[in-house]
């Protein structure tokens, strides 16, 4: 540890240095920017969207923001509970997939209720990050330099979230609903993309979080694609193929069937499951083979 009068001259430079040094926090900071800027880009029509698409008075406004406040609040309450008892990374995975479901949800919700649940599981996701993303950080940087690297940190993540704002005003333009949807798949891509970051290098197993995160990534196009498929039976399908999916796992060994095979049995599932009346010539192929392709 550096003395007092050592620790005073750390400059910015200094401190700069040492994450950009820090693979494992580097990392972690590009992810959580592209992360934030995501849900910045969504959350950019929250006013308009509750106003214009789901015919909320503006008198009552702030008793929707109030709801989806009390989700973000529960979120940062239940988090250090589940850190204990499932590990820090299965949850920050786990919280990631989750918000980018609910925000393809708040995309697609047929009424105010579910879009109002929906916008608050995806705050109460992002608060599940957020809690054990600042214990890591206070475990990995030294305290003698934790101030100024924290803000270069916040300096770097904080400063995208007005340019994706910005951005996801635009898209609004076209439809208030397509913010969502956009920032939706990008969180659960790079979520997925990123999973060993978040889990292996913690020490814990994250096979079981990649094959959760391949099921969420199975059930929210067809949720996007089937825009009028109500909120509860996206539900059933994510719960639906989950089940599947670990009863294929528990069956067959989880390290004796590739998980593109598992995925494109989850595929063929979710296929047979859905329908799409607006696209009857293709109804009969599509929810098999389609199914598939996407698994893959």
């Amino acid at each position: 540890r550096l003395p007092a009068s050592a620790a005073a001259r750390v400059s910015t430079k200094d401190a700069a240095l040492y994450l950009w040094r820090h693979r494992y926090l580097r990392a972690l900071v590009v992810f959580t920017s592209i992360l934030g800027g995501a849900f910045s880009f969504a959350q950019a029509p929250t006013i308009l969207y509750f106003l214009e698409t789901q015919g909320v008075a503006p008198a009552a406004i702030g008793f929707v923001t109030a709801g989806i406040g009390a989700g973000a609040l529960l979120g940062s309450l239940v988090a250090p509970a589940l850190v204990r008892r499932s590990g820090r990374g299965a949850v920050m995975l786990g919280a990631n997939l989750a918000a980018g479901v609910c925000l393809a949800a708040v995309g697609v919700a047929p009424e105010l209720v579910s879009a109002i649940v929906a916008y608050a599981g995806m705050a109460f996701a992002v608060s599940l990050w957020n809690v054990p993303w600042g214990a890591l950080r206070q475990m990995i940087i030294p305290g003698d330099i934790f101030g100024r690297v924290l803000g270069i940190i916040r300096s770097l993540t904080w400063g995208l979230f007005p340019i994706a704002t910005m951005l996801g005003g635009l898209v609004a333009r076209v439809d208030l609903r397509l913010p969502y949807v956009i920032a939706a798949a990008v969180t659960i891509i790079a979520a997925l993309a990123t999973a060993d970051l978040v889990t292996a290098v913690l020490g814990e197993d994250s096979r079981s979080a990649r094959a959760i995160g391949m099921i969420a990534l199975l059930s929210t196009p067809w949720v996007v694609v089937t825009g009028s498929l109500a909120y509860d039976e996206a539900a059933v399908m994510l719960l639906t193929a989950a089940a599947a999916s670990w009863l294929v796992r528990g069956s067959v060994g989880s390290t004796t069937l590739p998980d593109a095979a598992i995925g494109a049995l989850v595929g063929l599932l979710l296929g047979q499951l859905v329908d799409i009346p607006a696209l009857p010539d293709v109804r009969e192929w599509l929810p098999s083979w389609g199914g598939a392709f996407i698994g893959l």
